[in-house]
């Protein structure tokens, strides 16, 4: 009897394990090394790497609770969705993904709850989420970043030309290089905005917050923006200038920080 009960209960394991694990995924097609690459994930993981390849990679699992993945176009545009089959639970662990694309593609990524992780890019790039944590590493050139609850993160290896970076209630953190010519944007309503900048950084600076404080290592005092109300505005030219940097919070703290 000890024996079968033990066989049982190794059987249950074995099966939960399973049913933890997910259904594998390992899809490859062949794209331009300039591909549209779009992809749209409920929740989970997703780790994006830019590779010398002109091939896409997708490996990883998905819930196997009723989800399903979907690949759709061609060589110029991919489109890759992991859904739900219809009338199913929406209660998996989600999709844990990673994927290669060639590092000159042009990358769109949508999610509600899951974390991206996105480097080695070389042009452009759209994370959106709700709550899931944006983070961005290497030198694309151009990055747009939204979500509602979520953080992002940008650690800019110089190659970067624009940026743009919204959230409501996370909390934005940069380093950054600054490129001339350059256009960077951060706004938040209830987040903090934490810049770390090199000494030697050239820019101009426009930041102002509604009930928030604004620090800069760099200095210069904020003023009042009137008399009666909390706001507070900093402006000021590092260097040469030549790159416009605009940073927004209504009510998070602003700190501007020397590396």
């Amino acid at each position: 009897m000890k024996h079968a009960l033990t066989a049982l209960l190794l059987t249950m394991l074995l099966a939960a394990g399973t049913l933890w694990a997910g259904v594998p995924v390992n899809e490859h097609r062949n794209v331009a090394p300039d591909a549209l690459i779009e992809l749209t994930v409920i929740s989970g993981t997703i780790r994006v790497t830019g590779w010398q390849k002109s091939e896409m990679e997708l490996t990883g699992t998905i819930g196997d609770d009723g989800e399903k993945l979907e690949i759709t176009g061609g060589k110029d545009r991919l489109k890759i969705e992991v859904d739900y089959e219809e009338g199913e639970h929406h209660d998996s662990e989600g999709a844990d993904l990673e994927m290669r694309v060639p590092r000159g593609a042009r990358l769109k990524v949508e999610t509600i709850s899951a974390p991206i992780t996105v480097s080695e890019m070389t042009a452009w790039i759209d994370l959106n989420s709700v709550s899931g944590k944006l983070e961005v590493q290497g030198s694309p050139k151009e990055v747009k970043l939204n979500t509602v609850s979520g953080g992002i993160v940008v650690d800019d290896g110089a190659g970067l030309e624009n940026l743009d970076t919204n959230t409501v209630s996370g909390d934005i953190e940069a380093h950054l290089r600054f490129r001339s010519g350059g256009s960077f944007s951060f706004n938040t309503v209830s987040g903090g905005i934490e810049l770390r900048l090199p000494s030697n950084v050239s820019a101009d600076f426009e930041a102002s917050t509604f009930s928030g404080s604004i620090h800069s290592d760099f200095g210069g005092k904020p003023e009042k923006g009137s008399s009666i109300l909390p706001a507070q505005n900093l402006g000021f030219t590092l260097g040469s200038g030549g790159a416009r940097v605009k940073i927004n919070s209504f009510s998070g703290p602003i700190k501007i920080r020397k590396e």
